[in-house]
C-alpha cells in the first residue's frame, strides 16, 4: 500500500496545491477587498414597493460623490419608477440587457445568448471598475433571467422542443449559467440587490392541484446566498393600502430578523406618501 507521503507525491503532480507564496498573495488580497455585507434578495406581490425600496439604497455619500446606481432591470420594472421619481438623478442607470431576435421566424423573440452575453458583460464592466465607484447593483426581475437561462439551455444548448421533459442534468444546465450571474454580482465591491416575484407552491388535496403557499420565483441556490431577505406586502384597509416590508432574514444583524417597516400608504384617490426604507440598518 502507498504511503501518504507517496499520496502526496502523486496528487501534487495531478493537481498541484497552491504553493505557500500563492496562498500568502491570496490572504492579502482577501485583507484588501472591500467587505460588502449588503447582499438583499427582496421578493413580493405585484405593486408591493419592491424596486422603489431598492432604489433608496444609495447613501448620501453615494449622491454628493456622484457614484451611479446600476439596474440591469430584465422585465423593464424600473423603467416607470424612475420616469416618475428619478428623471433628474443621471447617476442612477437603468440597463435592459435583454436582447431580440431581428430576423426570420424568432423576430420579437428573446436571444437567450445575446442576452447572457450581455447581463455577463456589465457585471465584468462594474467588477472592473473598482473600489468605491458604484453605488449599488440592482438585478431586477431575477424571474425573468431564470426563464432566459432556460431558453438558453433549450434552444441554444440542447436544440430540444419547448414542451419536452427535461432530467436533472438538463437544469443543471440553466442553473449553471443562471449561478455564474448570481455569484459574480454577490462577488461585486459594492451592494448588491437582487428582485423577484412570488410564484405559487401547489400540491393535490382531495385529488384537486390547489395552492398552498407563495415562495420567491428565483433560482434555487439564491436564497442562501443572500445576506439580507426582504418580503413586501400590501395591506388594503377602506380607504387606503399600505406598503409594507418584513425582514425574513439579516445574516450579523439577528435582532432585524421578524421585524416589519410600513414604506408607503396609498389613499384611495389620492397620491400616496413614499416613507423610504432605511438600509443602514444592514450597514
Amino acid at each position: 500500500m502507498a504511503s501518504l507521503k507517496d499520496m502526496k507525491r502523486v496528487e501534487t503532480k495531478i493537481n498541484p496545491y497552491l504553493s505557500f507564496d500563492e496562498i500568502d498573495t491570496w490572504i492579502k488580497e482577501e485583507r484588501e477587498k472591500v467587505q460588502n455585507n449588503i447582499i438583499t434578495g427582496i421578493y413580493g406581490e405585484e405593486g408591493a414597493g419592491k424596486t422603489g425600496i431598492a432604489l433608496n439604497i444609495k447613501t448620501q455619500d453615494d449622491i454628493d460623490s456622484g457614484r451611479p446606481l446600476y439596474i440591469i432591470d430584465f422585465d423593464r420594472g424600473a423603467i416607470p419608477l424612475i420616469t416618475e421619481y428619478y428623471k433628474e438623478d443621471k447617476n442612477i442607470i437603468p440597463l435592459n440587457p435583454v436582447v431580440r431576435h431581428e430576423n426570420g421566424e424568432k423576430r420579437g423573440a428573446i436571444n437567450p445568448t445575446a442576452t447572457i452575453q450581455k447581463t455577463m458583460s456589465i457585471l465584468y464592466y462594474i467588477s472592473e471598475k473598482g473600489n468605491d465607484e458604484t453605488s449599488a447593483v440592482i438585478l431586477d426581475g431575477m424571474d425573468m433571467f431564470l426563464k432566459i437561462s432556460e431558453y438558453f439551455m433549450r434552444e441554444d444548448m440542447l436544440k430540444i422542443d419547448p414542451m419536452q421533459k427535461l432530467n436533472q442534468t438538463n437544469w443543471y444546465i440553466r442553473d449553471q449559467k443562471y449561478d455564474q450571474a448570481l455569484m459574480l454580482a454577490k462577488e461585486l465591491p459594492c451592494p448588491s440587490v437582487f428582485i423577484t416575484h412570488l410564484k405559487d407552491v401547489m400540491t393535490y388535496i382531495d385529488g384537486s392541484l390547489e395552492v398552498i403557499d407563495t415562495k420567491p420565483s428565483w433560482g434555487k441556490m439564491t436564497s442562501s446566498q443572500m445576506y439580507q431577505m426582504i418580503e413586501c406586502y400590501k395591506i388594503k384597509k377602506e380607504g387606503s393600502v399600505e406598503l409594507w416590508t418584513r425582514i425574513n432574514k439579516a445574516k450579523g444583524k439577528l435582532s432585524l430578523e421578524g421585524k416589519e417597516y410600513l414604506i408607503a400608504t396609498v389613499p384611495k384617490d389620492k397620491d400616496g406618501e413614499w416613507k423610504n426604507f432605511d438600509w443602514d440598518i444592514f450597514r
